[in-house]
């Protein structure tokens, strides 16, 4: 494979390249969606390669040759062989170039599916409605013009004379 290109954005290389990879070939026995994370390894996010398995990181970003999943997928270590006998076949030398790459470009990741932040999954999160982009609004009417300073002074104005209640300020 064709090295990270510098006119490659990591975001593009990492979506064209490497999620279908890690999807594909390794997230069946490493994902923390399906709750399957053989050695304790998730490779279907950030957090969970950083974290790492039973045998620590498995990338180590801008350092392909310290990253434990380059050994494993390389079957340069007899007792980390990724994937394992009968689980599928090597990954191709494009498809390692591919990684190494990616590794060495510092493994940008942008995924967060999964994770999870205050007790609410990322893209959950995401719609919460605190985080939406705020909506145009129609400012009310209200019959005492000289009282409210601003546009949040309306809306209680406006309240508080349709249930009849004098302001207090």
């Amino acid at each position: 494979a064709a090295p990270l290109r510098a006119d490659q954005p990591a975001t593009d290389f990492f979506e064209q390249k490497i999620r279908p990879l890690l999807v594909e070939r390794c997230q069946g026995c490493h994902s923390s969606v399906t709750g399957k994370t053989s050695g304790g390894l998730a490779l279907d996010t950030r957090r969970g390669w950083e974290t790492g398995g039973d045998n620590g990181p498995a990338i180590v970003p801008g350092h392909p040759e310290e990253s434990l999943l380059l050994r494993a997928i390389r079957f340069d270590d007899p007792d980390l062989q990724m994937p394992p006998a009968g689980k599928g076949t090597r990954l191709s030398a494009e498809e390692v170039a591919d990684v190494v790459a990616w590794i060495k470009a510092g493994a940008v990741d942008p995924r967060v599916a999964g994770e999870r932040l205050g007790g609410m999954s990322a893209d959950d999160a995401r719609r919460w409605w605190s985080w939406q982009p705020l909506q145009p609004v129609t400012i009310p009417e209200v019959h005492d013009t000289a009282w409210p300073q601003t546009d949040i002074d309306r809306f209680i104005l406006a309240r508080l004379e349709r249930e009849g209640l004098p302001h207090t300020g």
